[in-house]
């Protein structure tokens, strides 16, 4: 996912510096191309954030280093707040969200989900197209299965 978001960043700036907070995940080809377009990987863990007045000043790593930074982009964990996957047994994707189709199934048959537990596009224009699809998709089922 770091690498995705460095893509889509780099478009909008190219002084951009990825802090993998440990060890880096991404893959040769990955680091190499992030090099390529001049973009710093630093490895080491992060300690504190440092700031004044609420803007930041630097990032302190668990070595004492510090960078200073204007600005700063996470990404943050996903968690669902309620364990559904375990109560009706559908699955989640590498990101912790709700695996769903393209007419907003489950991988259970009749269970359906829309919205932020199933995305990492966070969008109100999104996720109000997923709920409409998946109301839609859940009445052409009941539709069918009572016709």
């Amino acid at each position: 996912y770091a690498f995705e978001m460095a893509k889509t960043l780099n478009h909008w700036n190219k002084d951009l510096t990825l802090l993998t907070n440990g060890k880096s995940q991404l893959t040769a080809a990955q680091t190499e191309k992030l090099k390529s377009k001049s973009i710093d990987i630093i490895e080491d863990e992060i300690f504190a954030l440092e700031h004044s007045d609420g803007q930041l000043e630097n990032v302190v790593f668990v070595n004492g280093k510090k960078l200073a930074l204007k600005a700063m982009y996470a990404r943050a964990d996903v968690q669902q707040h309620v364990n559904f996957d375990v109560l009706l047994g559908f699955e989640l994707t590498e990101f912790n969200t709700i695996k769903v189709d393209e007419q907003q199934q489950t991988t259970v048959n009749g269970v359906y989900a829309a919205g932020d537990c199933t995305t990492l596009m966070r969008s109100l224009s999104v996720i109000t197209a997923q709920g409409t699809l998946a109301g839609v998709m859940m009445n052409r089922k009941m539709i069918s299965e009572d016709f």
